[in-house]
């Protein structure tokens, strides 16, 4: 995600070709729960600041092994490049003001 700095504390994974991607903490926690509500707080701030709708990839507690908490990001060819950069400069300031607190 750019230069190093505290939006670095996130990590964009998924296959290249895929428009789905996932955002995971880089340095998640053993707790499933704090993990959900960082990624959400990092989500309520994009929504709140930049009116981007985002939310925390939710999973059945009834997995025996759910994946790690994630942002699910998915780029369509409707999505200009304007309205993606637009996307990415929020979830910067965004985690980057999660992080610094």
């Amino acid at each position: 995600m750019g230069g190093k700095g505290k939006s670095d504390s996130l990590v964009l994974v998924g296959d290249e070709a895929s428009p789905l991607k996932h955002l995971f903490l880089r340095d998640g926690s053993d707790d499933r729960v704090k993990d959900d509500r960082v990624l959400q707080t990092i989500c309520d701030s994009m929504s709140a600041d930049s009116r981007i709708a985002v939310s925390v990839c939710d999973s059945t507690p009834l997995v025996k092994k759910a994946p790690k908490p994630s942002i699910r990001v998915t780029v369509s060819s409707g999505h200009t490049s304007a309205q993606i950069a637009h996307f990415a400069t929020s979830l910067r300031s965004a985690a980057s003001k999660v992080f610094s607190s």
